[in-house]
């Protein structure tokens, strides 16, 4: 939940930690940080260390696509997961359309794979402008990369747009309801702030949450140490209905009775697809917001990023797809940082 007030301490404006909602059918001028966001569809990248807001060159990343076609052939839908240990966790679940009986439950062992690399975030911004919080959730992608939503990157006040300056991501997170201290219940002392942002205007632009994901470079390489999930696209939305999936993350909604200390999934089968989101049953709250949707599978593939409840109701969820930007994006990323460190 994002808490938002003004030096002038006029009010509290309080955004739930879902998607914006407000969808504009014209392209608007935008600026994040004071800096102009190009009006037409691009990738972007947010540099914390420069305060810099470039352009992704296309033509790089047209390569990446290529180069990865050449060795592993036409076919360019999925990236594996990697597991440095043995130990995780299976149970696949059958799954009902009653939402009464979609899978709700809190994960107590968060150690094991998939749930240490889902990521507890929280940040804060002050300036002179703006100051606030905001708690939500993330996953591990690559050795240095984690996949959240753009709203728990980014807030905007007064038609400008800012970055939550110190965002935090803390895989497997565990706290107890007494902790004094956050980093209490980070896994084994495990956490790391960002370098970079990848994003795409039009979530800025048009406040289109329809592409509400944001990639995130970390400082630290927690994937490296942790593991990280498999992602795939469907090159069909449809075949997405013929599968159920899980939602992890760290709900903090007080009245419902989440604190965002502990991780909790819910899931269900998926119902309404197009190509870009998809909804699913399950029982999403806020805090949940950029955590992994997980294909119920036994190697937990990530098909999207959770970005809000259904509009009508929690007990449905909706995700924005692991499109293939996405996935050019991230193998973009793990070579990087492998040929860095070549005796990783």
């Amino acid at each position: 939940m994002k808490k938002l007030r003004t030096k002038l301490f006029i009010g509290i404006f309080l955004s739930t930690v879902f998607a914006i909602v407000i969808v504009s059918g014209k392209a608007q001028a935008a600026n994040l940080n004071g800096i102009e966001i190009p009006t037409d569809e691009k990738i972007m990248k947010y540099d914390v260390r420069t305060k810099k807001v470039i352009e992704v060159d296309n033509e790089e990343l047209e390569q990446v696509l290529n180069n990865y076609k050449i060795k592993n052939g036409d076919t360019y839908n999925k990236l594996n997961s990697y597991n440095p240990f043995e130990a995780k966790h299976f149970s696949k679940i059958s799954f009902t359309k009653s939402v009464h009986e979609a899978l709700t439950k809190q994960v107590t062992d968060t150690s094991v794979f998939p749930y240490r690399t889902t990521c507890k975030v929280n940040g804060n911004i002050k300036n002179d402008k703006v100051e606030g919080t905001v708690e939500g959730s993330a996953s591990l992608v690559g050795p240095n990369i984690a996949l959240t939503a753009a709203h728990v990157c980014f807030i905007e006040y007064n038609k400008e747009w800012y970055t939550y300056e110190n965002l935090n991501f803390r895989p497997g997170y565990n706290g107890k309801d007494d902790d004094e201290n956050i980093d209490d219940g980070n896994y084994k002392g495990f956490s790391s702030d960002y370098e970079q942002i990848y994003f795409p205007s039009s979530y800025m632009i048009n406040k289109d949450k329809t592409y509400d994901w944001a990639i995130c470079v970390l400082k630290k390489p927690l994937g490296h140490y942790l593991g990280y999930f498999a992602l795939k696209h469907y090159d069909n939305p449809e075949d997405l209905k013929q599968i159920s999936v899980m939602a992890t993350g760290y709900p903090a909604e007080t009245k419902y009775g989440f604190n965002g200390k502990s991780q909790w999934e819910s899931g269900g089968e998926v119902y309404e697809t197009n190509d870009i989101t998809f909804k699913f049953y399950g029982n999403i709250y806020q805090g949940y917001s950029g955590g992994p949707t997980w294909q119920n599978d036994d190697e937990y593939t990530m098909v999207g990023i959770t970005s809000q409840a259904d509009e009508t109701s929690s007990y449905y969820g909706q995700s924005v797809i692991t499109n293939r930007r996405i996935i050019t994006l991230v193998t973009k990323l793990r070579e990087q940082w492998y040929e860095a460190n070549p005796q990783s």
